[in-house]
């Protein structure tokens, strides 16, 4: 940790950039203590490690038990050094009785304060869960700031997104829009994913931006100006092709089910895949649970059967009850839009000509349409994607 606390109850940081004399010389002088447990701890001023203070190593405390890293100590730092420029009082790692916890920054902003977390190792899901609800019902908002060094990024636009990204996952207060935080130290760099758009349980297309650290404001990291609206990416058919060789051939509980619902035909339809912009609250890749729509309620022909909305999202949940579909559950995401995903999709297929409206959220099959046309898929594909400009 970088803040302890003196014997007359001050605070004192290490934040400052000083000579290693000054601070040896104040270590001489004076005794230390943590400011959540009140036991001694030691300035340690070496030569391989960011300076910092430290519990004994038979210390009780459960803050002392998180170990930090030179890289998240340092972010940490510039973090408080760059909001303490901008946005002064801001604190670096408060303690906050009432919740027992320390958030690595507080800045006391009307009328909520906000807390940043700056997380650059693997946290579990309840720990995550614990610390987001400890702040938010002692009316703090969170914010996570992941470590540049994880994100992972695969191609230009294409990311992987571990549990602990999705779950830092935030939804800013102007538009809307979903986007990731990230910082980098080593760079003096921040970094947003936003409209991200997955294509499996882990891997995503999104927008990445750059930001120095002379960005003007907290405001314009956090709530950035209006980005374009949604649109399929043009790097989506790419996805599409490599998706079509190997459909339905992982060995998963989903696939293994979709095989008998699609009854052995090989490839995702041209129609099956396309992103919406709420498809991100369904984790199971829109390949296929797009493809069990498609395939029980259009495969059939038959264009006089009435396909009710409601009736396919009843169809969509009781395969999420029995395990076949996965949602994602996370803080920034209702659970409730899926259901706004599946009628995404249903606008799709009327824009491609395969469905048509007779009434209020129901449709039929349109007259005279070929669902399987696999000698022309590329060409379709193509047709769709300029269809689908705009409709979002």
């Amino acid at each position: 940790m970088l803040v302890a606390k003196r014997r007359n109850g001050n605070l004192f940081t290490l934040s400052e950039d000083r000579e290693k004399e000054h601070f040896a010389k104040i270590r001489d002088k004076e005794t230390f203590f943590c400011p959540a447990c009140d036991a001694e701890v030691h300035m340690k001023l070496g030569d391989k490690r960011m300076w910092h203070f430290a519990h004994r190593n038979d210390a009780a405390c459960s803050y002392s038990g998180e170990s930090e890293s030179r890289y998240h100590l340092s972010g940490k730092k510039q973090l408080f050094q760059w909001l303490q420029s901008r946005h002064p009082p801001v604190e670096l790692e408060p303690y906050l009785p009432q919740i027992k916890q320390r958030p690595d920054l507080l800045l006391r902003t009307r009328p909520q304060p906000i807390v940043f977390e700056f997380q650059c190792s693997t946290i579990s899901r309840q720990l995550f869960m614990k610390r987001t609800s400890s702040y938010e019902n002692a009316d703090y908002v969170p914010v996570w700031i992941l470590g540049g060094n994880r994100m992972k990024r695969t191609k230009r636009d294409i990311f992987q997104l571990s549990e602990l990204d999705w779950l830092a996952l935030r939804k800013t207060k102007t538009t809307g829009e979903r986007m990731l935080l990230y910082y980098c130290p080593d760079a003096g760099c921040f970094a947003s994913l936003s409209q991200i758009v997955p294509f499996s349980p882990s891997k995503v297309h999104a927008n990445v931006r750059f930001y120095q650290e002379s960005l003007d404001s907290l405001s314009d990291l956090l709530d950035p100006p209006e980005t374009n609206p949604f649109s399929v990416p043009t790097q989506w058919l790419n996805v599409k092709r490599q998706k079509r060789t190997y459909a339905f051939r992982e060995r998963s509980r989903e696939c293994f089910y979709l095989r008998k619902v699609a009854a052995g035909r090989p490839l995702f339809p041209p129609a099956v895949g396309w992103p919406t912009p709420s498809s991100i609250s369904i984790e199971t890749s829109p390949f296929i649970w797009q493809s069990w729509l498609f395939h029980q309620f259009l495969k059939h022909g038959d264009s006089s059967r009435v396909i009710s909305l409601s009736s396919v999202r009843k169809a969509f949940h009781r395969l999420v009850f029995k395990g076949l579909f996965r949602l994602r559950s996370i803080p920034a995401i209702a659970i409730s839009e899926c259901d706004d995903a599946i009628s995404e999709y249903m606008k799709c297929l009327v824009r491609f000509g395969l469905l048509e409206p007779v009434g209020f959220a129901t449709f039929r099959l349109a007259e005279g349409t070929s669902l399987f046309t696999h000698e022309r898929e590329e060409s379709l594909e193509k047709e769709y994607f300029e269809k689908l400009f705009g409709i979002f």
